[in-house]
């Protein structure tokens, strides 16, 4: 019996961190064409296995772009001006990225990193057991478009 509750609980990981990962088409150069008047905002999300299993949902001015999955990537267009990105708290997301405030420019690129990390410390033995604390984390960085373009090569467009 106790078999078939391990089979059952790695099976149910398994798909979670399937259906939390991105799996649209791959990056390509010729997403990062920017000359229609809009600035090209690129939200990307190295693929890590601290916090997998959820996804938040990334919000410029209010209004919601879409989820960010593991490993994955969104394009935004965005007017020229000072915008707002932040990700949402929900159900799938428990955790709360700093805001990313971008001033952007007709027909430029901007590449913003949402990275997660998560760090397991002893805490001590007790009689009934070893204790630990387990902190997770998550940010925000927008990082220079040469750093950008070689991190996001290798991601899925978050679908």
């Amino acid at each position: 019996m106790n078999k078939i509750i391990q089979i059952l609980s790695v099976t149910a990981l398994i798909q979670c961190l399937v259906g939390c990962a991105a799996t649209g088409p791959l990056f390509s150069p010729e997403a990062t064409l920017a000359n229609d008047g809009y600035a090209k905002i690129f939200v990307y999300r190295p693929s890590r296995f601290a916090n997998s299993a959820g996804y938040p949902q990334i919000t410029l001015d209010g209004e919601t772009k879409g989820g960010l999955k593991n490993g994955g990537f969104l394009i935004i267009k965005a007017t020229p001006g000072t915008h707002t990105l932040i990700q949402e708290h929900s159900w799938k997301w428990d955790i709360r990225a700093n805001p990313v405030v971008l001033n952007v420019q007709e027909n430029h690129k901007y590449f913003v990193k949402l990275d997660t990390d998560a760090s397991v410390a002893f805490m001590g033995t007790t009689p009934s057991g070893t204790m630990y604390s387990v902190t997770r984390g998550v940010y925000f960085a927008e990082v220079e478009e040469s750093i950008g373009l070689d991190e996001i090569k290798n991601l899925h467009i978050s679908n």
